[in-house]
């Protein structure tokens, strides 16, 4: 299900957006104004300043890590647009996600109108559901009398998958759902119980640098509503780069398809699923990344440039703006407070 046709070639293009203009609407009703605030290990954050810029009640501060995100990804997330602020923060995504949770806990920020766009926000969810369920119903057309599908979500924050799974919950028709991590794998061996609840690992860089993720946030809203069943709905495993590469070789030999990095890993995931359970349930894999984003990665492992896209041509067209930060709460707590 290729999920990456939006203006960020991005799957979170979807929900992003949608959320964008409800907060909007209901803003512009309210007479309120809010500022955005967003860490991103990749693709969020380019999501969330296309789907937000220009929106005249709201505006963005975006935080990514230096040096953990392509270049691609970089020019996206710095392009300067109306009501955006891009913050190059000087450590990794857990350290932007940190700052971010702890600023809406600050007592000193309490009179700031603030407010999240990434999955820690409910309102991101709820409109991915419906891809999910749209996917379903096309299934149940094409194969109607074929079992429920497993579905392979590749995973670093666990936003898209718990999106799956409140679906789910909701009646859509899954027989499992493949978390489809690469080393950042915490959740994986949470699910073989390998690993406590909360016992996360620092962040490992990949080249599916999006899912960079050691400690998903969405894992206590998992935890949560799922508990002990957690394992019967989730199977999980973590991909390593040379297995992601030999995944994007094979699927452009096999199949004459280019798929993505993360698209990759969900892939290999369907693969080990299938050769662990000897379930042969039909399998459904999010496609979540345009391979344009990420031609450097593409020509080293296929020999050829990844096809094109006048979409990203025209964000890359755009002037950067970026301003460098350093990891610690206090600094983002004063650029807030300068902020007019």
């Amino acid at each position: 299900m290729e999920l990456f046709h939006g203006p960020t070639l991005s799957f979170k293009d979807f929900g992003a957006r949608t959320m964008a203009r409800l907060m909007d609407g209901y803003l512009a009703e309210e007479g309120q104004r809010l500022t955005i605030l967003v860490a991103t290990s990749g693709d969020t954050g380019s999501a969330v300043a296309d789907g937000f810029a220009g929106l005249d009640n709201l505006r963005v501060v975006l935080l990514y890590p230096k040096g953990m995100v392509s270049d691609v990804q970089e020019r996206q997330l710095t392009a300067a647009r109306p009501g955006l602020r891009s913050l190059r923060v000087r450590g990794t995504f857990d350290d932007c996600q940190r700052i971010v949770k702890e600023a809406f806990v600050d007592p000193k920020l309490s009179g700031l109108p603030l407010s999240s766009a990434n999955s820690i926000n409910i309102g991101r969810l709820l409109p991915q559901q419906l891809y999910y369920i749209w996917a379903a119903a096309q299934l149940s057309r094409l194969r109607p009398n074929a079992d429920a599908p497993v579905i392979s979500v590749p995973s670093g924050n666990l936003g898209n998958l718990t999106a799956g799974m409140l679906a789910a919950s909701a009646g859509l028709p899954v027989s499992r759902f493949l978390a489809a991590h690469n080393a950042n794998d915490y959740f994986p061996r949470y699910l073989s119980k390998e690993a406590s609840p909360f016992d996360f690992g620092g962040t490992v860089a990949t080249i599916s640098n999006a899912m960079d993720v050691g400690a998903p946030s969405n894992f206590e809203r998992l935890h949560a509503m799922f508990g002990s069943d957690l394992p019967r709905q989730a199977w999980g495993v973590g991909i390593d780069d040379e297995a992601t590469r030999r995944r994007m070789l094979t699927t452009f030999e096999e199949d004459d398809y280019i798929a993505c990095p993360h698209t990759s890993v969900g892939l290999e995931a369907v693969e080990r699923y299938r050769a662990s359970t000897g379930d042969e349930s039909p399998a459904l894999i999010l496609a979540t990344a345009h391979p344009a984003k990420f031609p450097g990665i593409v020509r080293e492992i296929l020999g050829q440039h990844p096809p094109g896209s006048t979409r990203l041509d025209g964000l890359l067209e755009l002037p950067s703006k970026v301003e460098e930060l350093s990891p610690g709460h206090n600094a983002l707590r004063d650029l807030l407070l300068a902020w007019d």
